[in-house]
């Protein structure tokens, strides 16, 4: 039996040197060809992305469900609560003021 820690010439280059070392030392590790140690890493990482969430991040997805709850606030509702914080802002602004 050969050497199977061996990468081909073709991978070796295509992976370049740092994962090319790292694929051959799991391959002496394991005894497994590199073929099927790159098909149970794709495996693996395919695995993975079906657990992480659909949307580009959670910050988009609760952007939109803030958006979607603001929509369905009463017109009268909305504009009490924009009153609120404009005055809010106001009154902060004028306790920062110096001279006050």
């Amino acid at each position: 039996m050969g050497d199977t820690s061996r990468l081909p010439t073709a991978l070796s280059r295509g992976l370049g040197v740092r994962r090319s070392v790292r694929l051959s030392r799991v391959v002496k590790h394991t005894g497994l060809p590199p073929e099927a140690l790159l098909d149970l890493a794709i495996e693996l990482v395919e695995r993975l992305a079906d657990r992480l969430p659909r949307h580009a991040s959670d910050n988009a997805a609760r952007v939109g469900l803030a958006s979607g709850r603001w929509n369905r606030t009463p017109a009268e509702k909305r504009s009490a609560i924009l009153r609120a914080v404009a005055r809010a802002r106001w009154t902060r602004k004028s306790d920062d003021e110096p001279g006050q």
